[in-house]
C-alpha cells in the first residue's frame, strides 16, 4: 500500500551509501545508512551490514527496529574489530505496517515527513541510538529507542543521507 522512490548515484565508483527494502506478507522493511568515507573500503563495509542487515531480518522475522539496529550493532563491532575498520555507520531502519503505522530506530541524517492535510513537514531527529552501528562495543538492548509513526494519505517521508548535502556543495563549487 505504499509509494516508494529511491535513488542513488556513488561519489566514487563505490560508495559507502546504503539502502534496501524487503518485503514479507504482512510488513516491509526500508533500510538505509551512510558508511563512514568514500572508495573501496567503504563500499566493502556496506556490503558487509547490507548482509548482516538481511541476514538478521531473514531469520528473525518478528524482530523490532531498535533491536535489528542493537543486534546489528554487535556483529557489525565484531567485524570491523577483526579487520582493523574504523568505519562505522548512521542507519535507520524502519518497519512499515499494512496499517499505515511505521516503527522506526536511527541514528542518521534527520527525516522530513510531509503531512498532507495540514502542508506541513514535520522534521523528525533520528538520535534513537548514539554514535551509529559499529562504533562501540557492548550497547544494551535499551540504549536504542524507536518511534511509531502514523502516515495519512497522500503523507511523504524523505529520508536521505548527507550525499545530498555534499552533491549541492559540489555543485557550487
Amino acid at each position: 500500500g505504499y509509494d516508494l522512490c529511491a535513488y542513488m548515484m556513488p561519489a566514487d565508483e563505490v560508495g559507502g551509501d546504503y539502502y534496501d527494502i524487503h518485503s514479507f506478507k504482512d510488513f516491509s522493511w526500508i533500510l538505509l545508512g551512510d558508511v563512514t568515507g568514500h572508495g573501496l573500503g567503504s563500499g566493502l563495509v556496506m556490503f558487509m551490514i547490507q548482509s548482516i542487515m538481511t541476514s538478521i531480518l531473514h531469520t528473525k522475522q518478528d524482530i523490532s527496529p531498535s533491536q535489528l539496529n542493537c543486534i546489528a550493532n554487535e556483529i557489525l563491532f565484531n567485524n570491523l574489530e577483526r579487520l582493523n575498520e574504523k568505519r562505522p555507520t548512521t542507519m535507520v531502519s524502519i518497519c512499515l505496517k499494512k496499517n499505515n503505522e511505521l516503527l522506526l530506530s536511527g541514528c542518521h541524517d534527520n527525516i522530513f515527513w510531509y503531512h498532507y492535510n495540514s502542508d506541513s513537514i514535520e522534521l523528525i531527529e533520528l538520535d534513537m541510538f548514539p554514535l551509529g552501528l559499529g562504533f562501540v562495543d557492548g550497547m544494551t538492548q535499551d540504549l536504542f529507542q524507536e518511534r511509531s509513526l502514523t502516515l495519512e494519505t497522500n503523507d511523504i517521508l524523505f529520508i536521505g543521507t548527507d550525499g545530498i548535502t555534499e552533491a549541492i556543495q559540489c555543485f557550487y563549487h
